[in-house]
Parts: C-alpha cells; structure tokens; sequence
C-alpha cells in the first residue's frame, strides 16, 4: 500500500461537475453528496451526536469490509473505522434533520460505493470544538482501546483509522487538559499513541509515514526499544539501511541493557 497523508484526487468520472445545486461535493473530494429531499434547521451532527438514521446500501465488494448499519437505527459520529462508516458520517454531518440524500464515495479501495440515507434527528450538535476536555479525553481513551482491540484481531486499517482518529483529537487538548491530568500523562499518551499508528502502518506499507510515527513517539519517549525497532524496520524498506542500522543497533543495544 502506499504512502498517503491526504486524499488522492477525486475520480472525475465518479463525481462528476458540481453544477446541479441539490449535488454537493465534499472539499476533500472523498464524497459527493446529492440532496433528495432537504431537511430543516441550522443544526448538524458531528462528533459525538447519537444519530437516528435509515441507510440503504448498494451491493458493496469484499474490499470494502463491513458495512456500518443497512435500514433504520442509531449512529454515533465518531465510531467509524471502516470506508463505508466513514463515508456515512461524513455525509450525516452534512445533513439536516429530515434530509434524505444519496452519497457517493470517489476515492479509495471502495470508490463508487453508494448509500441513500435519511436523517431522522440526532441528540445534539456536534463537533469536536463542542465537546469538553472531558468528553475529548473519553474519547480518546475509547479510540485507543478501540484500535488496540481490532489490532489484536487482525483488523490493522481499522485499528489505524482509530489512532488517527484519536490523535486529531488528542491534539485540540493541549493546553486545556481536563482538571487532574497532567502534561505528563498527555505526552505519554500521544507518545502511545504514535507509536500503535506506525505499527499499523509498518503492517499496511505505509513506511515513510510510520517513520514519522515512530520519531514523535521517541519525542514523548526517547529509548524506546519498540519504536527504534519499528522505525529500523520501516527505514530498511525504504531502503534506507544506514538509517535502519543505527535504529537497530540502538534497539539492540538499549534492549540488551548495555
């Protein structure tokens, strides 16, 4: 898989021009998004918001993975690790209450990926700049152990998607910790965290980025035998080996207690 710090340009031919004012595309260029019936209000959900929905999928391949939800239920922006929920709460946080619309996703391994969704209503507006330091750090904390858990299972860009998730937030808290916690505590756990996403990353090729990783994990700890032994392993496959051996030999060393 290859490196990607942002989304690779829309398919045209999947988005199409923006020139219909009931089709929306997304400034990323990840989704568009055609309005069916418009919903009220000023209103929109966001990270956080217990959402009532009903969703209707078109015939997804294998590569997509699991889809969210298929018919009428409750979504929680801000649980999605896969393309297809991704997708879903991208386009809710777009909606208004009672808008029906059809989105379309126009990049990555599920391009073309189609739903027709309608928003019922939702709990509370959402967005990371309405939650409290208090709720931000819940969240985190639920991304990481999250990601650990499908990790463990085998489910890699999930787990991956949950630490990138958890890091975004976990940045908007400096600064404003919640009342008992430490500076301390938050650079160990952005450290952590750093280091679980280059892990990830190692195991889906994205070496250049898990290098990145793996260096601002030993900002937070610098030694760390995991993250030398990581960051070696990424520099030999971008065939870096002079880079990759002192990372080693460090590990090596450090690990040995010499």
């Amino acid at each position: 898989m290859a490196d990607r710090d942002v989304a690779e340009p829309a398919d045209s031919d999947l988005l199409g021009p923006q020139t219909d004012p009931s089709r929306w595309v997304s400034p990323d260029g990840s989704f568009v998004k055609t309005v069916l019936e418009p919903g009220s209000g000023l209103d929109k959900p966001g990270e956080g918001s217990r959402c009532r929905v009903e969703v209707a999928w078109e015939e997804a391949g294998p590569e997509c993975g699991e889809l969210p939800l298929d018919g009428a239920g409750e979504v929680v922006v801000g649980e999605a690790d896969t393309e297809p929920g991704e997708l879903l709460e991208r386009c809710l946080e777009s909606m208004l209450p009672g808008e029906r619309c059809q989105a379309r996703l126009g990049t990555g391994a599920c391009a073309g990926l189609t739903c027709s969704v309608r928003l019922e209503g939702f709990d509370r507006p959402g967005g990371s700049w309405r939650l409290s330091s208090e709720e931000k750090w819940d969240w985190v904390r639920r991304h990481r152990e999250v990601g650990n858990e499908l990790y463990r299972a085998g489910e890699v860009t999930r787990a991956a998607r949950r630490y990138a998730k958890a890091l975004r937030l976990l940045v908007t808290l400096r600064g404003e910790l919640p009342a008992g916690r430490e500076e301390s505590e938050y650079e160990k756990d952005k450290g952590k965290l750093h280091a679980n996403l280059a892990a990830a990353q190692i195991k889906t090729g994205q070496h250049a980025n898990a290098v990145r990783n793996c260096t601002k994990a030993l900002e937070a700890e610098p030694g760390s035998v995991k993250c030398l032994y990581r960051r070696g392993l990424a520099q030999a496959a971008l065939r870096h080996f002079g880079l990759a051996r002192e990372d080693l030999r460090e590990a090596m060393r450090l690990g040995s207690g010499k």
